[in-house]
């Protein structure tokens, strides 16, 4: 593999991995600050989008709520990391192909 794919492959993966950590953060402050376990967001969000949860007061705080959530979060934001990285690396070739990365 070229090194400039690998070097896209990294800064793709690591943007990715942050936007998600960032996320689950803000996520555990919002839970914390009304009151609410910091898994809930993603466990409700979770058992909604995988496991037919229709009633959130119905919810119960599971692992494989809350891991089927992520999984998916981290899979999209590294897709998303991914993109915005190639997106760069084509306006950073020319000039003229800064439109392609906005």
């Amino acid at each position: 593999m070229k090194e400039e794919t690998q070097q896209l492959l990294a800064q793709g993966l690591l943007a990715g991995v942050l936007g998600h950590v960032t996320a689950a953060v803000v996520f555990a402050v919002a839970n914390a600050m009304a009151g609410r376990p910091l898994l809930y967001t993603p466990a409700v969000l979770g058992a909604s989008l995988f496991y037919g949860l229709t009633d959130p007061s119905q919810l119960e705080i599971r692992a494989a709520y809350v891991f089927a959530y992520n999984g998916t979060h981290l899979l999209v934001f590294i897709a998303f990391g991914l993109v915005a990285a190639w997106l760069a690396t084509v306006a950073d070739r020319g000039q003229q192909l800064w439109y392609v990365a906005v």
